[in-house]
């Protein structure tokens, strides 16, 4: 009997193993020299033709045959891996000027990336970022000059792509975003204040009158005094952090 097509099975008593696979099944099938088929094994899901061939040959009768030639299927190569992330080049420009006078450029702002790529704007307060990221690496920009509040900005479209021109930035100073979060601080109106104090209730007008004067002074002067401590350390627009 000629070679059977791989993968096969020969056996020292002449019978020769060879497979069926039919899905994810495989069965084994045993058939002897003369190729006539002597007996199918079970069609198992996940089985490997060495663990079926050796099945079969359990059930041989006292001698067992051995294993003289055996060719079996090689294994599968492993996948091959992942291609590397695309990379997408980028290219953003600005201008940074001052938010109460926007005819005076800024120069010396520091423009950074949260993937390590920073710059510094020019004379005219423009600037340029350009390098490469990848999709998996979102970017954000910070612009930053000491006296000034930072802004932070998420330069995408709604599509994904990355936008080329942040256009005129308005940097604005600590010392006017302070008086601006001093008034916000103050906005708590008659209304809500006495709203507050209705809300605890008391018998005595006496003490509603005199939480109403606490909160007030609380609204006055302990806000703002806190405003401009944290000021100090370059936080102001503390009103953005609870809308």
């Amino acid at each position: 009997m000629a070679n059977p097509t791989p993968p096969y099975i020969k056996l020292s008593n002449g019978d020769v193993i060879t497979f069926e696979k039919s899905g994810p099944k495989l069965t084994a099938v045993l058939s002897n020299s003369e190729g006539v088929l002597i007996r199918k094994g079970n069609s198992l899901i996940g089985s490997t033709e060495k663990a079926q061939a050796n099945t079969i040959i359990l059930e041989y009768p006292s001698p067992t045959p051995t294993i003289i030639e055996e060719v079996l299927a090689p294994p599968k190569p492993p996948p091959p891996p992942p291609p590397p992330p695309t990379e997408i080049e980028y290219s953003i420009k600005g201008k940074i000027v001052d938010s109460t006078n926007p005819n005076k450029n800024l120069p010396g702002v520091k423009i950074s990336l949260n993937i390590q790529n920073d710059t510094t704007s020019n004379s005219n307060g423009e600037f340029t970022l350009k390098g490469k990221t990848t999709p998996d690496k979102k970017i954000s920009v910070s612009v930053s000059l000491k006296g000034y509040t930072p802004q932070n900005f998420i330069p995408y479209y709604g599509d994904g792509t990355i936008k080329s021109d942040l256009g005129v930035i308005q940097l604005q100073l600590i010392e006017k975003s302070l008086e601006q979060d001093k008034i916000d601080s103050t906005l708590l109106t008659d209304s809500q204040i006495n709203g507050l104090t209705k809300s605890i209730k008391t018998s005595s007008s006496f003490l509603q009158k005199k939480l109403t004067t606490s909160i007030i002074n609380v609204k006055s002067r302990l806000i703002p005094l806190i405003l401009t401590l944290i000021a100090g350390f370059g936080v102001t627009q503390v009103n953005k952090f609870f809308s």
